[in-house]
């Protein structure tokens, strides 16, 4: 009898002597990358039971602290709140905000704690997972898939740099997180959606990226900047929409216009897109929307992202 030690042996050697498609070479890739996630989610749940149970808690004190009228304090639980449940570095809280900073310094040792515990786990799956992909370059290699064998290894590299056990998820980008654009919220360089134009125009100013262009739109108005992302601003003012047609906008996770596809795009932000018409397709996520338009051979994303608050 075949045992389970021995398939992945008799795999790597059947895939050594057939040439691999291209189709089934991303399968196999994708499928490890699959099973590293699903053993790694697993193996931070101890640390995500705390984060809902933290959460739980914030949300208490946040109705306290409403009841209260105390604003500061309410924007502090909110800030935190928000970079927990987008996987953002968790900021630190001002001793002034007695309650909250006592609920905050036990979160974080506690997590710490847990984090330590999760690490050997998370380095020997993350070891195995490089590893099985290693194995894929050699096989890809000696078939003279070169192309392919240079695609996975840069792969590889980006990654060895990802640490599954990380707050803040977001990729940094010349030396600097503020300018990978959030998908969800509309963040980019400090701005969000809902703030006044300009707010909007002073963070753009701050991050050396002042507003270039301005135009009438309906009851609004646009305003763009030098990398290619065009804010919406409503009749009252506020940030509510934009478009990011520069393909020199840092999006997370690695996309990139003219390269990803609505696929790569539905798998950084777990969602699944609905086609609305020939190269539109539209994800619908908690409070937003976001509209990808194809029009390409090969289905990548070329055109324009729109995200809307709903």
């Amino acid at each position: 009898m075949i045992t389970r030690f021995y398939l992945p042996v008799i795999a790597f050697l059947y895939l050594s002597i057939l040439p691999l498609s291209v189709s089934a070479f991303e399968k196999m890739v994708e499928q490890a990358k699959f099973e590293y996630d699903v053993m790694a989610v697993e193996a931070l749940k101890p640390v995500k039971q705390l984060d809902t149970l933290y959460l739980d808690n914030l949300e208490a004190l946040k109705k306290t602290e409403t009841q209260r009228g105390a604003l500061d304090s309410v924007l502090a639980i909110t800030k935190v709140e928000e970079a927990i449940r987008n996987g953002k570095k968790i900021p630190g809280v001002d001793q002034s905000h007695s309650e909250l900073h006592r609920l905050h310094s036990i979160y974080l040792e506690n997590r710490e704690k847990r984090m330590t515990a999760a690490k050997p786990t998370l380095d020997h799956l993350k070891s195995r997972y490089i590893s099985k992909l290693e194995e894929y370059v050699i096989v890809l290699t000696r078939n003279e898939q070169i192309d392919e064998a240079v695609r996975l290894r840069k792969f590889i590299e980006q990654e060895k740099a990802i640490d599954p056990g990380k707050s803040d998820k977001e990729p940094k980008t010349q030396g600097d997180g503020e300018r990978v654009f959030n998908l969800v919220t509309g963040e980019f360089c400090g701005t969000i959606f809902g703030d006044m134009e300009e707010d909007v125009r002073k963070k753009m100013e701050a991050a050396g990226l002042p507003i270039k262009g301005e135009s009438k739109v309906g009851e609004g108005k646009n305003i763009s900047q030098p990398l290619g992302i065009n804010f919406r601003i409503d009749k009252r003012g506020r940030y509510y929409q934009n478009y990011i047609l520069g393909e020199r906008v840092p999006l997370p996770g690695g996309l990139q216009l003219r390269k990803s596809t609505v696929e790569d795009f539905e798998k950084v932000l777990d969602k699944r897109a609905r086609e609305q018409d020939r190269g539109k397709y539209l994800i619908k996520m908690k409070d937003c929307e976001l509209l990808l338009i194809t029009d390409s051979p090969d289905d990548s994303v070329v055109f324009s992202i729109m995200i809307t608050e709903r």
